[in-house]
């Protein structure tokens, strides 16, 4: 199952640790499901 609060801290720690390739996949399936989540658009925006 996929779980958005999960998926946003995972996204958040890979891409504390220097994974930005994969906390982008991350973020885009997240807003995939959920395209208005605020929070996970800007945290993309950030990495962009």
């Amino acid at each position: 199952m996929f779980n958005i609060e999960k998926t946003l801290l995972l996204a958040r720690t890979i891409y504390k640790l220097g994974y930005s390739k994969e906390a982008k996949m991350l973020y885009k399936n997240l807003l995939s499901l959920q395209p208005n989540h605020s929070i996970a658009k800007k945290e993309l925006d950030n990495i962009n």
